[in-house]
């Protein structure tokens, strides 16, 4: 097995990493989310992310290392990484969970209260940035996502609407959510 084989895979914001842990499941439970400690460790004399918490529900200790980009990413606001592809993430996974946050928030957001409204503002936040991600996903000069550029499973919700992938649709759809913040 090869250095590369052995490296995990690269996170290129600590963001990205949090919505990839976030999104999987416990192997013993099922269950998603978990509070986790931070710290860098060498591997194989790479500098990785590691990452390690307990389930709250069946207490199983759950551990992920990533590896770090070359050149960080910096940035104020919340960020699933630029540039190169993801290699946690396909496009439409990142539009799926644009989908999925964009859902839990109610239509009047100015009504709710406060612990509500803050609830409404991250998911909104999550669902820009991963929208954003899924845009940067497009190469210069073409007009939508292509299709070999997802995991085939998720390739039946590209051919069930291939025109929800375009730049034009994906930008009015983001543009639509930041006007709600």
């Amino acid at each position: 097995m090869s250095l590369v084989d052995r490296m995990p895979k690269l996170a290129r914001t600590p963001d990205e990493a949090a919505l990839w842990m976030d999104r999987r499941p416990c192997e013993r439970c099922r269950s998603v989310g978990f509070e986790r400690e931070h710290q860098l460790r060498e591997v194989d004399g790479e500098l990785v992310a590691h990452y390690e918490g307990t389930c709250p529900k069946c207490g199983r200790l759950r551990t992920y290392d990533f590896a770090l980009p070359a050149t960080p990413t910096l940035t104020t606001s919340l960020s699933f990484g630029t540039g190169e592809p993801s290699q946690l993430f396909c496009p439409l996974d990142f539009i799926i969970i644009a989908d999925d946050h964009a859902e839990r928030v109610p239509a009047e957001v100015e009504s709710l209260d406060e612990a509500t409204k803050a609830a409404a503002v991250r998911d909104l936040t999550i669902a820009v940035a991963a929208l954003e991600a899924a845009i940067d996903a497009i190469p210069e000069g073409a007009s939508a996502i292509p299709r070999d550029a997802n995991r085939p499973e998720v390739l039946r919700l590209y051919d069930q609407e291939p025109g929800r992938y375009e730049r034009e649709r994906l930008e009015a759809y983001r543009d639509r959510l930041k006007s709600m913040l």
